[in-house]
Protein backbone atom coordinates (compact mmCIF):
# COMPACT_ATOMS: atom_id res chain seq x y z
CA UNK A 1 0.00 0.00 0.00
CA UNK A 2 1.74 3.90 -1.00
CA UNK A 3 1.63 5.52 1.70
CA UNK A 4 0.04 8.63 1.98
CA UNK A 5 2.56 11.85 3.39
CA UNK A 6 0.45 14.75 4.86
CA UNK A 7 2.93 16.70 6.85
CA UNK A 8 6.40 18.95 5.39
CA UNK A 9 7.23 19.46 8.97
CA UNK A 10 10.45 21.17 9.59
CA UNK A 11 12.92 21.51 12.59
CA UNK A 12 15.89 23.67 13.23
CA UNK A 13 18.42 23.03 16.38
CA UNK A 14 17.40 21.19 18.39
CA UNK A 15 14.51 20.53 15.55
CA UNK A 16 15.76 19.29 11.77
CA UNK A 17 14.57 18.85 8.58
CA UNK A 18 11.43 16.31 9.02
CA UNK A 19 10.32 15.76 4.94
CA UNK A 20 9.62 12.12 4.86
CA UNK A 21 12.43 10.00 2.95
CA UNK A 22 11.78 7.70 -0.13
CA UNK A 23 11.51 4.65 1.90
CA UNK A 24 8.32 6.54 3.81
CA UNK A 25 6.46 6.82 1.01
CA UNK A 26 7.64 3.08 -1.37
CA UNK A 27 4.99 0.78 -0.93
CA UNK A 28 8.33 -1.66 -0.70
CA UNK A 29 8.87 -0.55 3.29
CA UNK A 30 11.26 -3.44 3.71
CA UNK A 31 13.63 -1.88 1.84
CA UNK A 32 13.80 1.22 5.03
CA UNK A 33 17.44 1.22 6.46
CA UNK A 34 15.89 0.42 10.35
CA UNK A 35 13.98 -2.75 8.54
CA UNK A 36 17.13 -3.57 6.76
CA UNK A 37 19.05 -3.58 10.17
CA UNK A 38 16.70 -5.33 12.06
CA UNK A 39 16.43 -8.46 9.10
CA UNK A 40 20.19 -8.51 9.26
CA UNK A 41 20.41 -9.93 12.40
CA UNK A 42 18.93 -13.05 11.18
CA UNK A 43 20.92 -15.50 9.10
CA UNK A 44 20.14 -15.62 5.45
CA UNK A 45 19.92 -19.32 5.74
CA UNK A 46 15.94 -19.72 6.30
CA UNK A 47 13.12 -17.44 5.48
CA UNK A 48 13.03 -14.20 7.65
CA UNK A 49 9.25 -13.00 8.14
CA UNK A 50 9.30 -9.35 8.54
CA UNK A 51 6.47 -6.75 10.22
CA UNK A 52 6.38 -3.31 11.21
CA UNK A 53 4.11 -1.43 13.09
CA UNK A 54 3.60 2.70 13.28
CA UNK A 55 3.58 4.38 16.31
CA UNK A 56 -0.21 5.50 17.00
CA UNK A 57 -0.68 9.51 17.69
CA UNK A 58 -3.40 9.68 20.39
CA UNK A 59 -5.26 12.77 19.01
CA UNK A 60 -8.23 12.23 21.07
CA UNK A 61 -10.02 9.90 23.17
CA UNK A 62 -7.21 7.18 24.14
CA UNK A 63 -7.12 7.55 27.96
CA UNK A 64 -11.14 6.54 27.97
CA UNK A 65 -10.23 3.52 25.66
CA UNK A 66 -11.08 1.45 28.61
CA UNK A 67 -14.85 3.05 29.24
CA UNK A 68 -15.62 2.68 25.85
CA UNK A 69 -15.24 5.29 24.27
CA UNK A 70 -14.09 5.92 20.56
CA UNK A 71 -10.66 6.62 20.37
CA UNK A 72 -8.92 9.10 17.58
CA UNK A 73 -5.37 7.51 16.62
CA UNK A 74 -2.93 8.93 13.36
CA UNK A 75 -0.15 6.20 12.71
CA UNK A 76 3.26 7.98 12.27
CA UNK A 77 6.05 7.61 10.07
CA UNK A 78 8.08 6.12 13.35
CA UNK A 79 7.46 2.76 13.67
CA UNK A 80 8.75 -1.07 15.55
CA UNK A 81 9.87 -3.93 12.84
CA UNK A 82 9.96 -7.21 13.65
CA UNK A 83 11.77 -10.18 11.67
CA UNK A 84 10.66 -14.31 13.05
CA UNK A 85 12.85 -16.91 11.75
CA UNK A 86 12.41 -20.76 12.59
CA UNK A 87 14.55 -22.75 14.70
CA UNK A 88 15.39 -26.49 15.21
CA UNK A 89 15.46 -26.52 18.95
CA UNK A 90 12.73 -25.41 20.83
CA UNK A 91 14.25 -22.10 21.80
CA UNK A 92 13.15 -18.36 21.96
CA UNK A 93 15.87 -16.57 20.97
CA UNK A 94 15.47 -12.45 21.00
CA UNK A 95 17.98 -10.32 19.32
CA UNK A 96 17.58 -6.54 19.99
CA UNK A 97 18.71 -4.27 17.74
CA UNK A 98 19.34 -1.26 20.18
CA UNK A 99 21.24 -2.79 22.76
CA UNK A 100 21.34 0.55 24.93
CA UNK A 101 17.71 -0.33 25.74
CA UNK A 102 18.72 -3.65 27.30
CA UNK A 103 21.63 -2.83 29.13
CA UNK A 104 24.54 -3.91 26.61
CA UNK A 105 22.82 -7.32 26.18
CA UNK A 106 21.80 -7.43 22.42
CA UNK A 107 20.32 -11.29 22.59
CA UNK A 108 18.43 -13.37 25.12
CA UNK A 109 17.13 -17.06 24.63
CA UNK A 110 14.68 -19.01 26.69
CA UNK A 111 12.94 -22.66 26.02
CA UNK A 112 9.19 -22.14 24.74
CA UNK A 113 8.13 -24.79 27.06
CA UNK A 114 9.07 -22.12 30.11
CA UNK A 115 6.70 -19.87 28.11
CA UNK A 116 4.33 -22.44 27.10
CA UNK A 117 4.33 -23.49 30.99
CA UNK A 118 2.97 -20.20 32.03
CA UNK A 119 -0.91 -21.15 32.13
CA UNK A 120 -2.09 -18.85 35.06
CA UNK A 121 -1.74 -15.29 35.23
CA UNK A 122 0.73 -15.69 38.67
CA UNK A 123 2.97 -17.91 36.37
CA UNK A 124 2.80 -15.14 33.78
CA UNK A 125 3.42 -12.42 36.70
CA UNK A 126 6.99 -14.67 37.34
CA UNK A 127 8.04 -14.87 33.82
CA UNK A 128 7.77 -11.30 33.11
CA UNK A 129 9.59 -10.46 36.40
CA UNK A 130 12.49 -13.02 35.18
CA UNK A 131 12.51 -11.49 31.92
CA UNK A 132 12.58 -7.63 33.24
CA UNK A 133 16.23 -8.33 34.28
CA UNK A 134 17.53 -7.54 30.69
CA UNK A 135 16.34 -3.91 31.66
CA UNK A 136 14.27 -4.03 28.81
CA UNK A 137 10.54 -4.33 27.75
CA UNK A 138 11.64 -5.86 24.71
CA UNK A 139 12.01 -9.47 25.79
CA UNK A 140 8.56 -9.41 27.75
CA UNK A 141 6.56 -8.06 24.93
CA UNK A 142 8.05 -10.93 22.70
CA UNK A 143 7.50 -13.31 24.92
CA UNK A 144 3.55 -12.13 25.84
CA UNK A 145 3.26 -12.42 22.17
CA UNK A 146 4.36 -15.72 21.73
CA UNK A 147 2.52 -17.17 24.43
CA UNK A 148 -0.94 -15.11 23.54
CA UNK A 149 -0.16 -17.02 20.19
CA UNK A 150 0.30 -19.93 21.52
CA UNK A 151 -2.62 -19.76 23.65
CA UNK A 152 -5.13 -19.35 20.61
CA UNK A 153 -3.48 -22.10 18.28
CA UNK A 154 -2.56 -25.02 20.60
CA UNK A 155 -1.66 -27.04 17.25
CA UNK A 156 1.71 -24.16 16.95
CA UNK A 157 2.99 -25.35 20.14
CA UNK A 158 4.13 -28.41 19.08
CA UNK A 159 6.47 -26.67 16.08
CA UNK A 160 9.59 -25.75 16.27
CA UNK A 161 11.60 -22.48 18.23
CA UNK A 162 12.21 -19.29 16.69
CA UNK A 163 14.30 -16.28 16.51
CA UNK A 164 12.99 -12.84 17.06
CA UNK A 165 14.69 -9.57 16.44
CA UNK A 166 13.39 -6.44 16.98
CA UNK A 167 14.17 -2.79 16.20
CA UNK A 168 12.57 0.59 16.13
CA UNK A 169 13.08 4.22 14.05
CA UNK A 170 13.25 5.57 17.65
CA UNK A 171 14.04 3.47 21.38
CA UNK A 172 11.87 1.44 22.40
CA UNK A 173 9.98 3.09 25.61
CA UNK A 174 7.08 2.41 27.18
CA UNK A 175 5.09 4.25 24.50
CA UNK A 176 6.34 1.86 21.72
CA UNK A 177 5.30 -1.72 23.11
CA UNK A 178 1.63 -2.14 21.91
CA UNK A 179 3.09 -1.50 18.34
CA UNK A 180 6.20 -3.92 19.59
CA UNK A 181 3.49 -6.29 19.94
CA UNK A 182 1.93 -5.79 16.72
CA UNK A 183 4.79 -5.99 14.91
CA UNK A 184 6.05 -8.87 16.19
CA UNK A 185 2.56 -10.85 15.95
CA UNK A 186 1.82 -9.81 12.38
CA UNK A 187 5.46 -11.55 11.52
CA UNK A 188 5.41 -14.58 14.18
CA UNK A 189 2.02 -15.44 12.39
CA UNK A 190 3.45 -15.83 8.88
CA UNK A 191 6.37 -17.50 10.38
CA UNK A 192 4.64 -20.40 12.07
CA UNK A 193 1.08 -20.35 9.81
CA UNK A 194 -1.30 -18.68 12.33
CA UNK A 195 -3.75 -16.13 11.10
CA UNK A 196 -5.48 -13.96 13.08
CA UNK A 197 -8.02 -11.05 12.53
CA UNK A 198 -7.38 -7.23 13.29
CA UNK A 199 -9.58 -6.85 16.23
CA UNK A 200 -8.32 -10.86 18.01
CA UNK A 201 -4.17 -8.78 16.97
CA UNK A 202 -5.40 -5.88 18.89
CA UNK A 203 -6.93 -7.70 21.81
CA UNK A 204 -3.12 -9.59 22.05
CA UNK A 205 -1.34 -6.27 21.89
CA UNK A 206 -3.75 -5.42 24.70
CA UNK A 207 -3.09 -8.58 27.10
CA UNK A 208 0.68 -8.31 26.08
CA UNK A 209 0.88 -4.93 28.22
CA UNK A 210 -1.44 -5.33 31.03
CA UNK A 211 -0.41 -9.45 32.12
CA UNK A 212 3.42 -8.91 30.98
CA UNK A 213 4.10 -5.14 31.49
CA UNK A 214 1.36 -4.78 34.25
CA UNK A 215 -0.01 -1.66 32.51
CA UNK A 216 -3.87 -1.33 32.64
CA UNK A 217 -4.20 -0.01 28.78
CA UNK A 218 -6.96 -0.21 27.28
CA UNK A 219 -6.92 -1.48 23.30
CA UNK A 220 -6.95 1.49 21.24
CA UNK A 221 -2.89 1.81 20.99
CA UNK A 222 -2.95 -1.94 19.18
CA UNK A 223 -6.00 -1.32 17.75
CA UNK A 224 -4.15 1.56 16.20
CA UNK A 225 -0.71 -0.38 15.89
CA UNK A 226 -2.67 -2.75 13.84
CA UNK A 227 -5.23 -1.36 11.74
CA UNK A 228 -4.52 2.32 11.17
CA UNK A 229 -4.30 3.37 7.35
CA UNK A 230 -1.58 5.64 7.00
CA UNK A 231 -2.28 9.36 6.41
CA UNK A 232 -5.71 9.15 8.05
CA UNK A 233 -7.34 9.98 11.74
CA UNK A 234 -8.57 5.99 12.63
CA UNK A 235 -11.44 5.47 14.90
CA UNK A 236 -11.99 2.71 16.89
CA UNK A 237 -14.70 1.59 19.11
CA UNK A 238 -13.74 0.77 21.83
CA UNK A 239 -16.89 -0.81 23.48
CA UNK A 240 -16.85 -3.86 20.51
CA UNK A 241 -13.19 -3.22 19.67
CA UNK A 242 -14.35 -2.33 15.80
CA UNK A 243 -12.96 -0.39 13.81
CA UNK A 244 -14.95 2.85 13.55
CA UNK A 245 -13.51 4.24 9.98
CA UNK A 246 -10.93 6.65 8.86
CA UNK A 247 -10.50 10.36 7.55
CA UNK A 248 -7.91 11.31 5.56
CA UNK A 249 -6.27 14.21 6.91
CA UNK A 250 -7.54 16.86 4.81
CA UNK A 251 -4.82 18.45 2.19
CA UNK A 252 -3.54 21.52 3.49
CA UNK A 253 -3.60 19.99 7.25
CA UNK A 254 -0.95 17.98 8.94
CA UNK A 255 -0.76 16.23 12.38
CA UNK A 256 2.20 15.80 14.38
CA UNK A 257 3.68 14.46 17.63
CA UNK A 258 5.92 16.27 19.49
CA UNK A 259 7.92 14.29 22.35
CA UNK A 260 8.62 16.18 25.25
CA UNK A 261 11.58 14.14 26.20
CA UNK A 262 10.04 13.67 29.92
CA UNK A 263 7.99 10.64 31.50
CA UNK A 264 7.30 10.89 34.82
CA UNK A 265 8.90 8.25 36.70
CA UNK A 266 5.47 7.51 38.51
CA UNK A 267 3.41 7.55 35.09
CA UNK A 268 1.88 3.62 35.42
CA UNK A 269 1.23 4.54 39.22
CA UNK A 270 -0.48 7.56 38.39
CA UNK A 271 -2.47 5.69 35.38
CA UNK A 272 -3.47 2.73 37.67
CA UNK A 273 -4.97 5.23 39.81
CA UNK A 274 -6.80 6.96 37.26
CA UNK A 275 -8.52 4.09 36.23
CA UNK A 276 -9.34 2.64 39.42
CA UNK A 277 -11.13 6.17 40.41
CA UNK A 278 -12.96 5.85 36.96
CA UNK A 279 -14.17 2.75 37.92
CA UNK A 280 -14.99 3.39 41.16
CA UNK A 281 -17.04 5.95 39.00
CA UNK A 282 -18.45 3.68 36.85
CA UNK A 283 -19.55 1.40 39.87
CA UNK A 284 -21.65 3.76 41.44
CA UNK A 285 -23.19 5.05 38.30
CA UNK A 286 -24.25 1.62 37.84
CA UNK A 287 -25.48 1.20 41.48
CA UNK A 288 -27.79 4.72 40.69
CA UNK A 289 -29.14 3.37 38.00
CA UNK A 290 -30.26 0.61 39.52
CA UNK A 291 -31.77 2.25 42.00
CA UNK A 292 -33.56 4.75 40.10
CA UNK A 293 -34.49 2.50 37.04
CA UNK A 294 -33.08 2.51 33.63
CA UNK A 295 -35.57 4.68 32.14
CA UNK A 296 -34.09 5.63 28.34
CA UNK A 297 -30.33 4.94 29.23
CA UNK A 298 -29.03 2.08 27.65
CA UNK A 299 -26.28 0.83 30.22
CA UNK A 300 -23.88 -1.84 30.30
CA UNK A 301 -21.19 -0.58 32.05
CA UNK A 302 -19.44 1.54 29.24
CA UNK A 303 -19.46 5.46 30.85
CA UNK A 304 -18.88 6.62 26.51
CA UNK A 305 -22.92 5.20 26.61
CA UNK A 306 -23.64 7.70 28.94
CA UNK A 307 -24.49 11.54 27.09
CA UNK A 308 -23.04 14.59 28.95
CA UNK A 309 -26.19 15.94 29.25
CA UNK A 310 -27.46 12.67 31.12
CA UNK A 311 -24.40 12.44 33.30
CA UNK A 312 -24.78 16.15 34.48
CA UNK A 313 -28.68 15.45 34.77
CA UNK A 314 -28.81 12.45 36.51
CA UNK A 315 -24.70 11.33 38.39
CA UNK A 316 -22.30 14.10 38.34
CA UNK A 317 -23.32 15.69 41.53
CA UNK A 318 -24.21 12.12 43.23
CA UNK A 319 -20.78 10.79 42.89
CA UNK A 320 -18.34 12.13 45.42
CA UNK A 321 -15.70 14.79 44.82
CA UNK A 322 -13.37 12.58 46.73
CA UNK A 323 -13.20 9.54 49.07
CA UNK A 324 -10.53 7.51 50.78
CA UNK A 325 -10.45 3.77 49.46
CA UNK A 326 -10.98 2.45 52.38
CA UNK A 327 -13.98 4.30 52.86
CA UNK A 328 -15.16 3.22 49.21
CA UNK A 329 -14.37 -0.60 49.44
CA UNK A 330 -16.62 -0.40 53.36
CA UNK A 331 -19.41 1.05 51.89
CA UNK A 332 -19.37 -0.51 47.91
CA UNK A 333 -16.93 -2.97 47.82
CA UNK A 334 -14.42 -3.59 44.96
CA UNK A 335 -14.82 -1.63 41.69
CA UNK A 336 -15.03 -5.22 39.58
CA UNK A 337 -11.93 -3.90 37.31
CA UNK A 338 -9.29 -6.94 37.30
CA UNK A 339 -6.67 -4.52 36.49
CA UNK A 340 -6.36 -2.39 39.35
CA UNK A 341 -6.50 -2.19 43.44
CA UNK A 342 -8.17 -0.37 45.78
CA UNK A 343 -5.27 1.19 47.81
CA UNK A 344 -7.23 1.94 51.73
CA UNK A 345 -4.81 5.32 52.40
CA UNK A 346 -5.67 6.54 49.27
CA UNK A 347 -7.31 9.30 48.68
CA UNK A 348 -9.35 9.24 44.93
CA UNK A 349 -10.86 11.74 42.93
CA UNK A 350 -13.31 9.66 41.99
CA UNK A 351 -15.93 12.75 40.37
CA UNK A 352 -13.32 14.16 38.28
CA UNK A 353 -11.45 11.17 36.71
CA UNK A 354 -15.17 9.27 36.08
CA UNK A 355 -16.54 12.54 34.02
CA UNK A 356 -13.47 12.78 31.50
CA UNK A 357 -14.42 9.59 30.04
CA UNK A 358 -18.19 11.02 29.31
CA UNK A 359 -16.51 14.07 28.46
CA UNK A 360 -14.04 12.95 26.10
CA UNK A 361 -15.91 10.45 24.31
CA UNK A 362 -18.18 13.38 23.33
CA UNK A 363 -15.22 15.43 22.29
CA UNK A 364 -13.97 12.60 20.35
CA UNK A 365 -17.68 12.30 18.11
CA UNK A 366 -17.10 16.16 17.43
CA UNK A 367 -13.38 16.40 16.65
CA UNK A 368 -14.58 13.49 13.45
CA UNK A 369 -17.79 15.46 12.65
CA UNK A 370 -15.73 18.88 12.47
CA UNK A 371 -12.81 16.95 10.41
CA UNK A 372 -15.21 15.82 8.05
CA UNK A 373 -17.10 19.32 7.88
CA UNK A 374 -14.16 21.13 6.99
CA UNK A 375 -12.98 18.28 4.61
CA UNK A 376 -16.42 18.95 2.85
CA UNK A 377 -16.71 22.70 3.52
CA UNK A 378 -13.07 24.00 3.87
CA UNK A 379 -14.16 26.34 6.17
CA UNK A 380 -11.25 27.14 8.58
CA UNK A 381 -13.36 28.20 11.58
CA UNK A 382 -13.99 24.30 11.42
CA UNK A 383 -9.98 23.51 12.41
CA UNK A 384 -10.24 26.21 15.39
CA UNK A 385 -13.19 24.41 16.64
CA UNK A 386 -11.52 21.13 16.19
CA UNK A 387 -8.69 21.99 17.75
CA UNK A 388 -10.37 23.75 21.19
CA UNK A 389 -11.50 20.07 21.22
CA UNK A 390 -8.10 19.39 21.57
CA UNK A 391 -6.82 22.15 24.49
CA UNK A 392 -9.86 20.71 26.27
CA UNK A 393 -8.77 17.49 26.28
CA UNK A 394 -5.46 18.29 27.22
CA UNK A 395 -7.33 20.15 30.32
CA UNK A 396 -8.86 17.53 31.56
CA UNK A 397 -5.71 15.40 31.37
CA UNK A 398 -3.82 17.33 33.91
CA UNK A 399 -7.33 18.92 35.99
CA UNK A 400 -9.47 16.00 35.90
CA UNK A 401 -7.43 13.08 35.50
CA UNK A 402 -4.33 14.52 37.42
CA UNK A 403 -1.82 12.80 34.35
CA UNK A 404 -0.33 16.09 33.36
CA UNK A 405 3.18 17.30 33.58
CA UNK A 406 4.81 20.13 33.74
CA UNK A 407 6.88 19.89 30.47
CA UNK A 408 3.65 19.21 28.58
CA UNK A 409 1.15 21.91 29.78
CA UNK A 410 4.33 23.92 29.18
CA UNK A 411 5.06 23.11 25.20
CA UNK A 412 0.96 23.30 24.64
CA UNK A 413 1.31 26.59 26.39
CA UNK A 414 4.01 27.73 23.53
CA UNK A 415 2.13 26.13 20.86
CA UNK A 416 -1.14 28.01 21.83
CA UNK A 417 0.26 31.12 22.09
CA UNK A 418 0.85 31.31 18.36
CA UNK A 419 -2.86 29.92 17.36
CA UNK A 420 -4.92 30.69 14.49
CA UNK A 421 -3.13 33.79 13.12
CA UNK A 422 -0.37 31.21 12.18
CA UNK A 423 -1.73 28.34 11.53
CA UNK A 424 -1.95 26.09 14.80
CA UNK A 425 -5.06 24.96 15.83
CA UNK A 426 -4.95 22.46 18.53
CA UNK A 427 -2.67 20.45 20.97
CA UNK A 428 -3.07 18.48 23.51
CA UNK A 429 -0.73 15.63 25.32
CA UNK A 430 -1.81 12.13 24.41
CA UNK A 431 -1.68 8.83 25.40
CA UNK A 432 -1.15 8.05 29.34
CA UNK A 433 -0.43 10.95 29.92
CA UNK A 434 2.28 12.46 32.50
CA UNK A 435 4.48 13.81 29.69
CA UNK A 436 5.85 11.92 26.48
CA UNK A 437 3.58 13.06 23.66
CA UNK A 438 1.78 16.29 22.69
CA UNK A 439 -0.49 15.92 19.29
CA UNK A 440 -0.45 18.83 17.59
CA UNK A 441 -3.22 19.69 14.52
CA UNK A 442 -1.51 22.48 12.21
CA UNK A 443 -1.48 23.98 8.93
CA UNK A 444 0.68 21.61 6.32
CA UNK A 445 2.35 24.80 5.85
CA UNK A 446 5.83 27.11 5.95
CA UNK A 447 4.39 29.29 8.67
CA UNK A 448 2.62 27.06 11.01
CA UNK A 449 5.99 25.18 10.69
CA UNK A 450 7.83 28.11 11.85
CA UNK A 451 5.23 28.76 14.85
CA UNK A 452 5.97 24.97 15.45
CA UNK A 453 10.08 26.01 15.48
CA UNK A 454 10.03 28.64 17.30
CA UNK A 455 7.72 26.90 20.39
CA UNK A 456 10.06 24.13 20.32
CA UNK A 457 13.25 26.92 20.95
CA UNK A 458 11.31 28.43 23.45
CA UNK A 459 10.62 25.02 24.99
CA UNK A 460 14.47 23.66 25.12
CA UNK A 461 15.18 27.24 26.66
CA UNK A 462 12.45 26.88 29.41
CA UNK A 463 13.08 23.40 30.22
CA UNK A 464 16.33 22.51 29.03
CA UNK A 465 14.57 19.29 27.40
CA UNK A 466 14.31 18.77 23.56
CA UNK A 467 10.93 18.37 21.78
CA UNK A 468 11.53 15.63 19.13
CA UNK A 469 9.25 16.07 16.36
CA UNK A 470 7.21 12.91 15.30
CA UNK A 471 6.19 13.11 11.50
CA UNK A 472 4.89 11.63 8.63
CA UNK A 473 2.53 8.52 8.54
CA UNK A 474 2.80 4.83 8.03
CA UNK A 475 0.38 1.39 8.05
CA UNK A 476 -0.04 -0.31 10.60
CA UNK A 477 0.97 -3.98 10.58
CA UNK A 478 -2.45 -5.76 9.07
CA UNK A 479 -2.47 -2.92 6.17
CA UNK A 480 1.08 -2.89 5.71
CA UNK A 481 1.59 -6.92 5.72
CA UNK A 482 4.26 -9.00 5.66
CA UNK A 483 7.24 -9.61 3.80
CA UNK A 484 9.29 -12.57 3.58
CA UNK A 485 13.21 -11.96 2.82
Amino acid sequence: MEVKQNSSVARRAPVTNTRATPADTSADWSTHEQVRAVVDRLPDVRPRSVARAPLPLDVLGGLADYSGALALHYPLGDFVCAAVQRRDDDQLVIERCHQASSNGRPSSALPLAEITAATKEADIAALSEKLSVSGSSVDRVVAGVVHEVLRIDSKASGQLGVTVAVGSTRDVDAGACGPMAAAVLEALGAAIGVELDAPTAAMICQRVENLWLGVPVGVSIGAGAVMGEAGCVNGHQCDSNKPAGQIPVPEGVALIGLCSGVIHEKCVEKYKRARTATFMGRLLIDRIVQHDGAGQLRWDGFLSRISVSDYVGRFRDRIPTKLKGQEFLDRFGETGDPLTQIEPSFAYKIRSRTEHHVYEHSRSRQFVEGLSRFARSRDRAVLGEIGELMYASHWSYGQRCGLGSIQTDSLVTLIRQFGEPAGVHGARISGRGCGGVVAVLLDDSEGAMQAVRQACDAYHEKTGHIARVLYGSTSGSKVAGVRTL
